[in-house]
């Protein structure tokens, strides 16, 4: 017995020693921001005198992520010569950026994580982001949760960080709204969407069944712009399986994973899946072998966004808009403390003025998005 005490002890501290690793992919596998990145790839497109980039690595340091892996294939050299120019190459910075260049045939991040797993770079859970991310959720309490619950289930792959939004919170699309009662005697529940407002893309919105007691994510379905989709069909096993459930419509996808490490395996077999929500997990939901779970993490407060296209880069640069945009949300200081006057990724060091005004200090060297 006192042998096996001993070994219990050591494999704790093994795992508070852990680095934890973050895994960037740094590439859309799109197409949607031609002609902006013609020339340059959509993560080193600025966003107050920053690029995409430099935010998504200041929100992993804040989370205290110590291994970067940078997954590149469009422009590829210009990314790596961007993180050597950056202070994050520095060996004080905290972080350990490494590239990873892959083919021109990496067509969709199916592709990218199988390239991951071929190398074999993850060592244990590692957080999963794109390069286009600003966010100041506090990742590491994720982490934390999912490290937790992996001791007591190791079929727990996935944790997906969510956020409550309200009807007409500005990061949703609008859809007229309907509602309908749902027939729990069919074989599929039938549940409609309710009306969300207008500043989500197309295609970003989603139906989350939770099991209310666990946050299980038991189905997911993307709700589609074009053709547009009025309702989702919920498996009947899923009420046959769970006692509480919650249909959720109102989640913001935050665009964080936090992952074990045997989920870029997973990609092994699926590695034309084109989308991380739509296709893996979605995949692994409904997949009778894999028998895996995924979970649902619930940011009570915090900032994330993705620049998922031109709509929403507009969104985040430009705060002469009419409607209230990424970029004003960063000086209204929503991302804080990611704000320009503190814990600020570029090169510029700014004073904060009344009224939300940045001003560079020493007044030179004052350069503006374009």
């Amino acid at each position: 017995m006192p042998p096996k005490a001993s070994a219990g002890k050591e494999k704790l501290v093994d795992e508070e020693d852990e680095v934890l690793q973050a895994v960037i992919l740094a590439d859309s596998f799109n197409k949607r921001f031609k002609p902006l990145t013609t020339n340059k790839p959509r993560c080193l497109l600025p966003i107050c005198n920053a690029s995409l980039l430099d935010w998504t690595l200041e929100s992993l340091a804040l989370a205290g992520v110590q291994e970067v892996f940078v997954i590149c294939r469009s422009h590829a050299e210009q990314v790596k010569a961007a993180i050597q120019r950056s202070r994050w190459s520095n060996p004080a910075s905290g972080l350990t950026i490494t590239p990873i260049l892959t083919s021109k045939q990496t067509y969709s991040p199916g592709d990218a994580m199988r390239d991951i797993y071929t190398h074999g770079i993850i060592t244990s859970d590692f957080v999963l982001v794109y390069g286009d991310l600003v966010s100041n959720i506090r990742i590491d309490a994720v982490v934390r949760e999912h490290k937790e619950r992996r001791r007591v289930n190791k079929d727990a792959i996935m944790t997906m960080v969510v956020k409550e939004s309200g009807a007409k919170h500005r990061t949703r699309y609008v859809r007229s709204a309907c509602c309908t009662d749902i027939p729990v005697w069919r074989r599929n529940i039938t549940h409609s969407f309710p009306a969300v407002s207008r500043h989500r893309s197309r295609g970003d919105s989603a139906v989350y069944v939770m099991d209310t007691d666990t946050s299980e994510c038991l189905h997911y379905e993307a709700v589609t712009g074009y053709p547009p989709k009025s309702i989702a069909r919920i498996p009947r096993e899923v009420l046959d399986n769970h006692r509480n459930i919650e249909i959720r419509n109102d989640f913001i996808d935050c665009a964080i994973d936090v992952c074990s490490v045997e989920v870029p395996s997973l990609f092994q077999d699926n590695f034309d899946y084109g989308d991380i929500r739509r296709d893996f997990v979605h995949g692994v939901l409904t997949s009778d072998l894999l028998m895996k779970n995924i979970y649902c993490y619930v940011a009570k407060e915090g900032y994330a966004a993705r620049v998922k296209d031109t709509r929403s880069y507009d969104a985040i640069r430009s705060p002469t808009n009419a409607f209230v945009r990424f970029s004003k949300d960063i000086l209204s200081r929503w991302t804080f403390p990611l704000v320009p006057d503190d814990n600020f990724p570029g090169d510029v060091a700014y004073e904060h003025l009344r009224g939300n005004s940045y001003i560079a200090k020493g007044g030179a060297g004052v350069s503006l998005s374009r």
